[in-house]
């Protein structure tokens, strides 16, 4: 990975296509005259080629407009790169398919830095998330050869890919993450849309929503970590959203205390501290650490904040939109274990399809165990009273007659 320590502009220069700018030489030999098997095309010509090249869809145009920091722009295209999810490379072996949507970034105190300074956009980077349904090499196995819908409700869709699609960041309960959705588009209607648009979600299995770690609107986000927090706290979305932007704060805090940590490490070395000296500060120009920025820097650690409202509509809106969302345990357990399930296994080639699973038998032996119990303590009960009514009786005849 090459220095992260650039600009916006080196950021867009280092995303965009190489271009080459040279101009040809120009021949020594007379130019041939042009014959007529060998028209010179015409500029009407050209000009459609050209209109057919811009219409061409362009990753590093959608790259340009991420909304993250110039080096989480570069990090995560790396990751798609090395996953073969970007044009141009082939695509990794996985012999054992063992893929993990989830892309941490890498630990900043590891890297080799030479005789420099850590750089301190490597503990700027944030987590992201990898949605790509239509892509067959990373979640193949979970469509299972189902026909991914079009966001139109076309009769006999073709979705493919429209692009690299765009994060979209996420408020985590440790942190902040990117949700990379890709773009899609139906070959047959040519709709495009990005794979997290909710009107699209509500058209897929639960399979699929179950695997997405955030609740998605149409402009808001977030993680279901924060909503289970709020079930399970009980505190109100002001007291919530206060632990989260602290939580969140101090994850920046302790980003900042690492960067000043590997910069001193250096820097001990070079002083001697560990038995001998390093030459590595005569071999560099600045003698401080470049300063970490602020929680907002949009070039930066680029940190969002949270609002009480924000929390009050996604809860709301998860609410009305996905009710059983919100069931406890008991009733999902209750409402998964009861009644007729047809068995429609579909890793058996062969099966009864009339045959039904009944699940509700450990509910009837609990309810005759329960009746034991009640059946017992009240014989108990009667056995005792009785008891204790015979050894009064012949204590009152030996005492009084």
């Amino acid at each position: 990975m090459e220095e992260l320590r650039i600009n916006t502009t080196a950021c867009f220069e280092y995303l965009a296509p190489e271009i080459s700018a040279e101009a040809s030489q120009p021949t020594l030999h007379p130019p041939a005259a042009p014959t007529q098997s060998q028209p010179l095309p015409m500029p009407s010509t050209l000009l459609l080629l050209l209109l057919l090249l811009l219409q061409l869809p362009a990753y590093n145009q959608d790259v340009s407009h991420w909304n993250c920091s110039p080096q989480q722009r570069i990090w995560m295209k790396m990751e798609l790169q090395s996953m073969g999810l970007w044009p141009g490379p082939v695509p990794v072996r996985n012999p054992l398919k063992m893929v993990s949507l989830w892309r941490g970034p890498p630990q900043p105190e590891l890297i080799d830095s030479v005789y420099d300074f850590p750089c301190a956009k490597y503990f700027q980077l944030h987590p992201f998330f990898i949605w790509k349904p239509e892509n067959d090499n990373l979640m193949g196995r979970l469509r299972n050869n189902y026909t991914l819908p079009c966001i139109d409700g076309c009769a006999q869709p073709q979705i493919a890919s429209a692009g690299v699609g765009r994060p979209r960041v996420i408020v985590g309960t440790t942190g902040q993450y990117y949700l990379l959705s890709s773009r899609l588009c139906c070959k047959v209607c040519r709709k495009r849309w990005y794979a997290d648009n909710p009107s699209w979600l509500e058209k897929l299995p639960k399979r699929f929503t179950n695997l997405l770690p955030a609740v998605l609107t149409y402009k808001k986000a977030i993680c279901k970590s924060v909503l289970d927090e709020l079930r399970r706290s009980g505190k109100s979305p002001t007291d919530t959203a206060k632990q989260i932007t602290e939580l969140m704060h101090l994850k920046y805090e302790r980003a900042d205390l690492a960067y000043l940590l590997s910069c001193k490490n250096i820097m001990d070395g070079e002083e001697g501290k560990y038995d001998q000296k390093t030459i590595t500060q005569f071999l560099r120009q600045e003698t401080k650490p470049a300063p970490f920025g602020e929680y907002g820097d949009s070039d930066g650690w680029n940190g969002i904040s949270v609002s009480a409202h924000y929390l009050t509509d996604c809860m709301s809106t998860n609410t009305s939109r996905a009710p059983d969302a919100w069931m406890t345990s008991d009733a999902i357990a209750a409402q998964a274990t009861s009644g007729d399930v047809l068995n429609t296994c579909a890793s058996r080639s062969n099966f009864n399809a009339n045959m039904l699973i009944k699940l509700d038998l450990h509910f009837f032996i609990l309810y005759l165990l329960l009746l034991y119990l009640l059946i017992f303590t009240l014989f108990n009960k009667i056995l005792f009273t009785l008891f204790t009514s015979t050894l009064f009786c012949y204590l009152y005849i030996i005492c009084f007659v």
